[in-house]
């Protein structure tokens, strides 16, 4: 599978063979080997020299063994081995290497969520690194990592000070599909060839299960509601790329706007809202009762036929790993099938 924006090359030293020449005495013509080299008989019975030839040396600019050079969004990070203290700059990223089974040893919150609900029992102690729009350097730095995985767009302001701290890696959450492929890349990294094959094919399940499940396309939207403003998230988005693989048509076709951390994400109001008038909705956010008090909300489709379902802001919103979007697809499907709560 290709990997559009990053990947890992590798390199080994090549070994030098060393063994001891035989001297070859041509002056007496007797053939005989020198002394403390006598030649050797194999099991076909020819004779053969005990001495092995020397491999080529390995190139000038060859890399140490174990090192690895990972492309990624902002460039080329040189690892040298398999990282044991690991910071985490998101929570996408903390779901992501959960799912492989490493630990990150400092892990950047946002408010009052530190870790995702549906890991938190996954994750060991870790270090608050303060916030992902504005993680605490001094207190990263004084964890001594080897690795920092961070989001490209959240920290590109900090870019140089994370790189004086350790090697850094940046990995895009854009789709369910770029996950995986995060997946991939950090299974190289940790070197968990084995269970990234796991996780990709139990999320691959998941979304087939839920597909066969929901059975027939409904138009849907995903929608943060707040006590100020509405967002939708459009559909080249984490979110609508999950929706549109379990057989659901995501009909927001607007462009995303430009806020913090770059997030696929567009203004919404119910007036527009009416406009696209979808089979479903999904809402999450604290204007939720607010939003249902509105009589042009109460005329939506999804509305009347009690298709309107109130999620997990975490979950549905902020957490973008592989983790995350198996529990997504499956409760969309237990709620569309009558199934959920």
């Amino acid at each position: 599978m290709s990997v559009p924006f990053w990947g890992i090359r590798r390199w080994k030293r090549s070994l030098l063979g060393v063994a001891a020449l035989a001297v070859l005495l041509g002056l007496s013509g007797c053939g005989q080997s020198a002394s403390g080299n006598a030649g050797s008989t194999d099991a076909s019975g020819s004779s053969a020299s005990s001495a092995t030839s020397a491999s080529p040396a390995a190139p000038a600019d060859a890399a140490p063994a174990g090192e690895k050079t990972v492309q990624h969004i902002w460039g080329e990070t040189t690892l040298q081995g398999v990282p044991n203290k690991v910071v985490a700059l998101d929570f996408y990223i903390v779901d992501t290497l959960v799912s492989l089974g490493v630990q990150p040893a400092g892990i950047a919150g946002s408010g009052n969520t530190r870790v995702p609900a549906h890991v938190k029992d996954q994750v060991g102690t870790f270090t608050d690194v303060g916030e992902r729009t504005e993680p605490n350097l001094e207190v990263i730095r004084s964890l001594e990592p080897d690795l920092i995985i961070a989001n490209p767009e959240r920290a590109k302001m900090i870019q140089g000070e994370l790189a004086k701290i350790a090697p850094t890696i940046t990995l895009s959450d854009r789709s369910y599909q770029t996950i995986l492929e995060n997946v991939d890349l950090l299974a190289d990294v940790f070197e968990k060839p084995d269970q990234a094959k796991k996780v990709r094919a139990d999320l691959e399940a998941k979304i087939k299960q839920a597909k066969e499940k929901i059975g027939k396309s409904s138009s849907v939207l995903v929608v943060g509601v707040f006590e100020d403003d509405m967002s939708v998230w459009v559909k080249n988005s984490f979110i609508a790329s999950l929706m549109t693989d379990i057989g659901l048509n995501y009909v927001f076709e607007g462009e995303k706007v430009k806020t913090e951390g770059n997030a696929d994400i567009a203004k919404m109001t119910v007036e527009r809202l009416a406009e696209y008038n979808p089979d479903v909705l999904f809402l999450y956010g604290d204007g939720i009762n607010k939003l249902k008090e509105n009589p042009l909300f109460q005329q939506l489709k999804a509305a009347k036929e009690n298709h309107v379902y109130e999620v997990d802001r975490d979950l549905w919103s902020r957490s973008r790993g592989p983790i995350a979007a198996g529990l997504i697809v499956e409760e969309a499907a237990a709620l569309l099938t009558g199934q959920g709560e």
